[in-house]
């Protein structure tokens, strides 16, 4: 039986945080700050994670720690997860000070310096146990924000190409996370979202100006006009034309 989570490296450090390089890592990391801070650069943007928080780095992300000023007490865990297992957290800055976290983080440190096939295998479990727990604790509060957050940048950007990890990056999560944020809170993809903003931009455009298809299609971010076309039809029902058409008639 395969294992879904598989740590590969653990630590606690009371010491000067060191610097590290910038650069892709092929594992997922997740550091908890027990005293002091440490600073990062994730994917680009800055994250200062101060005491009782924890920072989530994952798989195949960009990350940078500046070298630390002060001491500073922290556990660090580098896992891997397996095929069939897709760790859906978000890499901004997590609250995870409670009782069961710092009970699964001793316990994960203690297994992985005993070194023991049996250690190796609790230390994987324990590792679940954090990974599950920290998705736990994001709220819906939190989550409603990120949504919200989502919508707005959609707003300002709706005839502009955009793409899910642009518009990810725009709220400091991985788009990944994003996506299956936003479909859980409003029932549809971030796409498919964007899409029916766009057709109904075009459908006032239709309505209300003379402009040609193909102006209108290029103005509300369609590259294409016959892509265009063919979600304005699987959305409204009836081609462009047609709606225009049945608009200055009065038949809708």
């Amino acid at each position: 039986m395969k294992l879904k989570f598989k740590l590969v490296y653990a630590t606690k450090r009371n010491t000067v945080p060191y610097k590290l390089q910038d650069k892709r890592i092929d594992f997922n990391d997740i550091t908890f700050v027990h005293e002091g801070q440490l600073s990062y650069i994730i994917n680009g943007t800055a994250f200062t994670v101060t005491k009782g928080q924890a920072m989530y780095c994952p798989d195949g992300g960009m990350r940078y720690r500046l070298k630390g000023t002060e001491n500073a007490v922290y556990t660090s865990l580098n896992f891997k997860c397996g095929p069939d297992t897709k760790l859906l957290l978000p890499y901004h800055i997590f609250e995870a000070d409670s009782f069961d976290l710092r009970f699964y983080l001793s316990k994960v440190v203690e297994l992985y310096e005993r070194d023991g096939e049996y250690d190796k295998a609790k230390s994987d479990s324990f590792t679940a146990l954090i990974a599950y727990t920290l998705l736990e604790n994001v709220s819906l509060t939190e989550e409603n924000r990120y949504v919200s957050e989502i919508k707005n940048y959609i707003s300002c950007n709706w005839n502009k190409k955009m793409s899910l990890e642009e518009i990810a990056e725009s709220v400091h999560l991985s788009a990944s996370y994003s996506s299956a944020l936003f479909k859980n809170s409003t029932g549809v993809s971030v796409m498919d979202y964007i899409i029916n903003l766009r057709i109904t931009k075009a459908c006032d455009m239709l309505k209300y100006s003379d402009r040609l298809i193909s102006e209108i299609a290029e103005s509300t971010g369609f590259c294409d006009i016959f892509y265009f076309s063919r979600m304005f039809k699987k959305i409204m029902g009836v081609s462009p034309a047609k709606y225009r058409s049945a608009e200055k008639n009065n038949f809708f």
